[in-house]
């Protein structure tokens, strides 16, 4: 018996640890690696292209450190999807290796499955697994709030048990919390999160005594300062835009029921049901003392004071669910700890995984949607793209306009970026970055001229018609795949060109 018993104890040693685990961790790896080269080209990641290749200090839309990355990118490695899409390779390394330190530091002889259950949860989320894969600014947003959290949770904790905090954590996450500000505009939250954090917490707030303290927002504020800078210089553009304009007649005036319960039903697709009960079980038990009870502080009030905040405007506002993912991500390491239930964690797998392979194959195959008839134009307009500029530019040889165009600042994104040329342009009066690059004064200066005009199906062609003494169209492009019709654009010569914006 003894003999048995040993054998079996050395083949249980021999066994790797949470085999299973990390077997599911590299197949959603393999999944966010399938998305991030094979999804087709989103327009806002051509915009952002654009942006990239006009550097500036900031950006109407957006804050610039994306435009900057992808600039470096372009200017190393040349043009292409992956150079544009790089940086999220980057930001998913470092997002494992912050999840590995937190783990050792709370879960004690567990940490390792801690980590391993912790890092499926996230990559199995749509939200956080394949959706930053785009170039966009999300997956910088949540690097970057869970590095500086980092920071400030070793400060925090070292001021909370009377120990000797150290000034270089309170600095660098202050450093990295100006970085979040030039990501995204909803990075103020995290700000927020942490002043409500310290003046809370009794054992924090003789932090508000402390010059440092005041010090390091003034290093936040320096760091984000190329924002503030562009709007000073552009009349608030940024801030007019995200705070007013971009809002209909209702914002804030008019409640209704539909607009929240469409935010929750799309933020569970985001996270999945099983994910965002898990956020808010968490959020809701607070830990024991020490390094989780810490960061479950930050994490808490950045996801109480964001998601209430987008959940009373949601009464009034349609908005993106994707506005408000940066509230969870300091939570989101803790959830191996908290999701320890067999069938809340295989749900959210399962259903996390079955989300994110209908998102990746429609996207990048074939949009799922239309096997059974039903029409799903986001995923349909990714088609294409790398298909319009042999057209573009045969016609550009035929007819030697003066410039290029398009209706939207998403297909002058989508047509520069395929023929790698900066120099298109939206002549839409519709408030985007293009009118930073193609002004009242640029758009004068080509009256009179000609124009190569591409439209999308479904964008307004009226837009183009009373710019121009003569529109003439001269070529389409079907785009079909597997018998189905995708999109197409049509090409229009544009004569005599009239700024009417």
């Amino acid at each position: 018996m003894t003999g048995a018993t040993g054998t079996a104890d050395a083949v249980d040693a021999a066994r790797p640890r949470y085999l299973v685990l990390k077997v599911l961790a590299a197949l959603l790896v393999g999944i966010k690696i399938w998305s991030l080269l094979a999804v087709n080209l989103v327009s806002d990641e051509a915009y952002y292209w654009m942006w990239g290749q006009h550097p500036g200090l900031s950006y109407f839309d957006h804050p610039p450190l994306n435009a900057w990355l992808i600039w470096i990118s372009s200017q190393l490695f040349g043009h292409g999807i992956l150079q544009l899409r790089m940086w999220a390779v980057l930001t998913t390394i470092g997002t494992g290796i912050i999840f590995w330190n937190w783990a050792k530091r709370f879960g004690g002889d567990d940490w390792e499955g801690i980590f391993w259950r912790s890092a499926c949860i996230w990559l199995a989320a749509p939200g956080f697994g394949v959706y930053p894969t785009f170039a966009t600014s999300d997956h910088l947003l949540f690097f970057f709030v869970l590095l500086s959290g980092h920071f400030f949770i070793n400060y925090l904790l070292a001021v909370r048990e009377g120990g000797s905090p150290k000034l270089l954590d309170l600095y660098l996450g202050a450093f990295f919390m100006g970085v979040t500000a030039l990501c995204k505009y909803n990075a103020l939250f995290f700000g927020f999160a942490l002043l409500a954090y310290i003046l809370a917490s009794p054992k924090l707030r003789g932090l508000l005594r402390n010059p440092h303290l005041y010090l390091a927002a003034l290093l936040v504020a320096a760091v984000g300062s190329p924002v503030l800078i562009w709007n000073i210089s552009n009349g608030f553009a940024s801030f007019e835009f995200h705070l007013v304009s971009r809002h209909d007649a209702g914002f804030l005036h008019n409640i209704t029921a539909r607009h929240i319960i469409e935010f929750i039903i799309q933020t569970a697709l985001m996270m999945t049901p099983f994910g965002l009960a898990g956020i808010v079980a968490c959020a809701l038990r607070p830990p024991n003392e020490g390094f989780e009870r810490t960061a479950w502080g930050l994490g808490s009030w950045s996801f109480w004071l964001t998601t209430l905040f987008f959940l009373i405007v949601a009464l009034t506002q349609q908005l993106f669910p994707w506005w408000n993912m940066s509230a969870y991500v300091l939570l989101m390491p803790l959830l191996g700890k908290v999701m320890r239930r067999a069938w809340v964690f295989w749900g959210h797998i399962a259903l996390g995984l079955l989300l994110s392979l209908f998102y990746v194959y429609s996207s990048s195959v074939f949009p799922l949607l239309n096997y059974i008839d039903r029409p799903d134009p986001t995923r349909e307009r990714y088609y294409g793209w790398d298909e319009i500029a042999a057209p573009v530019e045969a016609a550009v040889a035929q007819y030697n306009p003066d410039f290029i165009a398009s209706t939207k600042w998403e297909g002058a994104s989508v047509v520069g970026y395929a023929l790698h040329n900066p120099d298109v342009v939206s002549i839409s009066p519709r408030a985007s970055q293009y009118h930073y690059w193609f002004d009242k004064q640029a758009r004068e200066a080509r009256r009179g001229q000609s124009a190569l005009v591409v439209v999308q199906q479904g964008w307004d062609l009226g837009i183009a018609e009373p710019q121009f003494e003569k529109l003439t169209p001269i070529g389409e492009v079907n785009i079909t795949r597997g018998g189905h019709h995708m999109t197409d654009y049509q090409l229009y010569l544009g004569e005599g060109f009239k700024p009417s914006y």
